[in-house]
């Protein structure tokens, strides 16, 4: 499916510091993204140099009132007996997004709707195979706006050695032409610095539009190397919203994937 016209991208980043949020708030991020997720994170990433954020609920309050021109998100924890609670509590401080991480189907994603009850806007996280193959249900929920799509803890489950692979799949390309043919919008995983990363940041940027996406989050590399905030974000947003249907290789893409997937399987 070809894409109508390559879309504006929003970008995410995650922090919990008052004057880190205030800094990143200011240059340009378009979602400040406080991560409580915690329950069952360690066991299936604890091996993996990835983040685990350890955020508070009480650092909702605290950022609050310094994401001025962005959007506040928070990440609560898979659906379990407390998640209620949780919700209600982010709601309370100011939480304008939340973010249900490792559902399992769309009952799931309703089950949450319904209690939110439009207090605020929810957007799931596809992080598991069985949400992967429930996209057609998925994809026609009322209430949700778009899905991001995490493709971490999708390579754990699949059992692939660079997350990038799960982009190769038919089941990820159908999933996102499913989104866009209900006019979802779509996140796709994170980026980094632009040059940056062991697949070009680039061409990562050029696959996202290919599929459609307008969300992506912002790697701990970008938070750690960009020096100039602004000017940074800046260059991610102007990429990618000059690109052009003849720039997307998705052979080039593939072939880069999977070289570097065996370099890392080969250790």
């Amino acid at each position: 499916m070809e894409m109508e016209a390559v879309l504006s991208i929003d970008l995410m980043l995650i922090a919990n510091k008052p004057s880190e949020v205030d800094l990143w708030d200011k240059a340009g991020v378009d979602f400040i993204f406080i991560d409580l997720e915690i329950f069952g994170k360690e066991s299936r990433q604890g091996h993996l140099n990835t983040v685990i954020s350890k955020h508070e609920v009480d650092d909702v309050t605290e950022v609050k009132p310094y994401v001025t021109k962005g959007r506040l998100l928070v990440r609560i924890n898979p659906l379990n007996s407390g998640t209620f609670q949780e919700v209600d509590d982010v709601i309370s401080r100011g939480a304008e997004v939340i973010m249900l991480p490792m559902f399992r189907s769309a009952s799931d994603v309703e089950l949450l709707i319904d209690y939110v009850n439009g207090r605020c806007e929810v957007y799931p996280l596809i992080e598991t195979p069985e949400a992967l193959n429930d996209i057609d249900r998925l994809a026609t929920i009322q209430g949700v706006s778009g899905y991001h799509i995490g493709l971490n803890d999708l390579h754990l489950a699949y059992g692939m050695s660079f997350m990038f692979e799960v982009m190769l799949t038919e089941r990820f390309k159908y999933a996102t032409e499913v989104l866009r043919a209900q006019h979802k919008i779509i996140g796709i995983g994170g980026v980094a610095k632009l040059g940056d990363g062991y697949l070009p940041a680039e061409m990562i940027l050029k696959e996202y539009a290919r599929h459609g996406a307008s969300r992506t989050i912002l790697s701990r590399s970008f938070k750690l190397e960009a020096t100039d905030k602004e000017y940074e974000i800046g260059r991610i947003k102007s990429y990618f919203d000059g690109l052009e249907w003849s720039d997307l290789d998705e052979e080039l893409f593939r072939i880069k994937v999977l070289e570097i997937s065996e370099r890392i399987a080969n250790g």
